[in-house]
């Protein structure tokens, strides 16, 4: 699974039912490119879509049974990935990666 598929199941578990464009800014990717996740996902029965009852030309993503699942596993990796992280850096270490992070992923983003 790709980062960008762990990006799509995160994203949908947390605020289940998104529409293609909003999922699209939530990740900062564009349109086409999410399109192409989440048809691969929906393929792989890790998502499911439904059309939505009061604009029949909106259509919402949700997270199927299976991806919940592989979410999960995939959590507890991630997890213990940071704890590993953690115990090798200091305190103020830490907290300039995140802030590069975030500097980097709001540049993507485009907030």
């Amino acid at each position: 699974m790709s980062f960008d598929q762990w990006r799509v199941l995160k994203a949908l578990s947390d605020d289940p039912g998104l529409t293609m464009s909003r999922l699209a800014e939530a990740l900062g990717l564009n349109l086409p490119t999410v399109t192409k996740l989440v048809d691969r996902m929906v393929g792989e029965a890790l998502l499911y879509r439904v059309l939505d009852p009061d604009d029949r030309r909106k259509v919402r993503m949700f997270v199927s049974d299976k991806g919940k699942a592989l979410l999960s596993k995939l959590n507890a990796h991630v997890m213990a990935q940071e704890r590993k992280l953690e115990s090798s850096y200091s305190d103020a270490d830490l907290q300039r990666l995140k802030t590069l992070l975030e500097d980097l992923f709001q540049s993507r983003t485009g907030d």
